[in-house]
C-alpha cells in the first residue's frame, strides 16, 4: 500500500498543471555549466557527519521550446576524521552521542557521486515540472572501534585491539519529480533573479557489496551490533539486502539567486538539501545531504 501511495502522489503531482502560471515566450538553446557543491556525507556508523567539503561537476541544460532536457554530475571525497565522533584528552573518548548510543564510531573515508538526468516542461520561467533519475554512489573505506570498558559510567579509553575494517560500496537508483521556477527581481537588477526547486523522491532498486574484517556480503547493507559486554564482528552479521522499489524516499530543495553578467554567461549560488529516509537499518535511520552551492553557466545557442 505504501509503495502504491508513493507512486501516485507522483503522479498526481505530475498531471496537476492548473496552479501554474501563464507562459512566457521561450527559444532553443543550449546552456552548459560547472559548479561546486560544499556538502557533508553521513557515515553509517554512529550517526556520524563529516564537515563540509567541496564536490564539483558539470551541468547542462537544453530548451525545446517548452521541453527541457538536462542533467548534473557531482563528485567528491569526504575524509572521516576523529573530530567526528572521538577525541584525544588523557584518554580516548567518544564525544557524539550518537557514536555514545551505539557504542561504535568510525574513521576513514567515503566517496560519493551524484548523477541526475532530467526531462520536463516549463509553462513559465516561473514554474515547469519535470522528472528525473537519479543515481547516488557511495564507496566507503572505514575502520570502526567498538564499544570500549566502562568506568563508572563513563566511556573512555577507546580500544584499538577492538578496531574491525568495514567497507562498501552502493548504488541506489531514484525516480525523482520536481516542481521549480524562476522569480526576477526588477527592483534590483533586470539581470537578477531568484530560483527553486522542490522535489520528491522514490527508490527504484540499488546495488552494492559490503566487507566486514574477511566476510563479504553481497548487499551493500548490514547489521552488525553488538551484545553488550560482546566483542561484535563479522560472526554476528547479517546481511539486510537491498532496497526494493518504493522502500525509501526522499526530498530534495534548492533556493538562490542568479545574475547574468553577459547575454551568454550566468553566475548563481544557492543552497541545497537532500534528505532520504533508510529504513530497515541498523546504522542510520536517515542520510541528509546540505551545504550551500554555486556556479557559473554559458549559453552556447
Amino acid at each position: 500500500m505504501r509503495k502504491v501511495l508513493l507512486f501516485s502522489c507522483l503522479i498526481i503531482f505530475f498531471v496537476s498543471p492548473g496552479f501554474v502560471l501563464s507562459q512566457d515566450a521561450s527559444r532553443v538553446g543550449i546552456n552548459l555549466g560547472i559548479s561546486s557543491w560544499l556538502n557533508n556525507c553521513d557515515v553509517p556508523a554512529g550517526g556520524q557527519d563529516t564537515d563540509l567539503r567541496p564536490s564539483f561537476g558539470p551541468n547542462f541544460t537544453v530548451n525545446f521550446g517548452k521541453f527541457r532536457v538536462g542533467g548534473t554530475f557531482y563528485w567528491g571525497n569526504f575524509d572521516i576524521g576523529p573530530q567526528d565522533g572521538i577525541r584525544q584528552t588523557t584518554a580516548v573518548e567518544f564525544i557524539n552521542d550518537e557514536s555514545r548510543t551505539r557504542g561504535f564510531t568510525s574513521l576513514g573515508d567515503t566517496k560519493r557521486i551524484d548523477f541526475t538526468l532530467n526531462a520536463g516542461y516549463a509553462f513559465s520561467r516561473y514554474a515547469a515540472l519535470s522528472f528525473s533519475l537519479v543515481v547516488n554512489r557511495h564507496e566507503v573505506d572505514l575502520v570502526t572501534y567498538w564499544f570500549p570498558t566502562e568506568e563508572n559510567g563513563i566511556i573512555t579509553n577507546l580500544p584499538i585491539d577492538r578496531a574491525i575494517s568495514f567497507s562498501y560500496t552502493d548504488t541506489q537508483y531514484w525516480l525523482g519529480q520536481h516542481f521549480g521556477g524562476s522569480v526576477p527581481i526588477e527592483t534590483v537588477s533586470t539581470r537578477f533573479s531568484l530560483f527553486y526547486s522542490v522535489g520528491l523522491l522514490v527508490i527504484l532498486g540499488e546495488s552494492g557489496n559490503s566487507k566486514i574484517g574477511d566476510e563479504e556480503f553481497d548487499s551493500p547493507r548490514v547489521s552488525y551490533i553488538a551484545e553488550v559486554g560482546g566483542m561484535p564482528g563479522p560472526g554476528n552479521a547479517v546481511s539486510l539486502g537491498t532496497r526494493p522499489f518504493g522502500e525509501n524516499v526522499g526530498f530534495t530543495l534548492n533556493v538562490g539567486a542568479g545574475f547574468q553578467l553577459l547575454n551568454n554567461v550566468g553566475v548563481y549560488g544557492g543552497y541545497n538539501l537532500k534528505f532520504f529516509s533508510e529504513d530497515e537499518t541498523d546504522f542510520i535511520d536517515n542520510s541528509k545531504f546540505h551545504g550551500p552551492f554555486f556556479g557559473i553557466n554559458f549559453t552556447v545557442k
